[in-house]
């Protein structure tokens, strides 16, 4: 494979079929352990990392969309991270400031993004192996 950093297809594409070779794999391990349970769940995390890969491969419209679900994502992890009331998060607490929040609020402004892997996997004719993991 030839990934160019500039293309955010080939760079999604490139990364979510690493995840889901490692995936794979470590359901393989688990298996192999007699952690059945275990390994059907990462089968399902697998699963989901193929659907992802093929709705980045589909559309390249939708590199952007999965990035602003990422950046919907990120928002409520730094918000949940300076509500928490426990010290764990201290050190960290310090760098995600008001100027953050804004920031991402601000990237997020006026654009609709919503997480559907069920939806993804029909757009892919992958919902019967979605069905079946869940």
């Amino acid at each position: 494979m030839e990934i160019h950093n500039r293309d955010g297809q080939e760079l999604f594409a490139a990364c979510l079929l690493i995840k889901l070779l490692n995936d794979v794999q470590a359901a393989v391990i688990l298996f192999e352990k007699g952690l059945v349970s275990q390994g059907c769940s990462m089968l399902r995390v697998a699963l989901e990392s193929l659907i992802v890969l093929g709705k980045i491969c589909e559309s390249y419209e939708f590199v952007h969309a999965y990035a602003k679900i990422g950046e919907k994502d990120r928002l409520k992890l730094v918000r949940s991270i300076r509500s928490a009331s426990t010290n764990v998060f201290h050190d960290i607490k310090l760098e995600l400031t008001d100027e953050l929040i804004k920031k991402i609020e601000e990237a997020l402004e006026g654009k609709e993004c919503t997480s559907n892997k069920e939806q993804w996997a029909r757009d892919i004719n992958l919902h019967h192996l979605y069905v079946g993991a869940y």
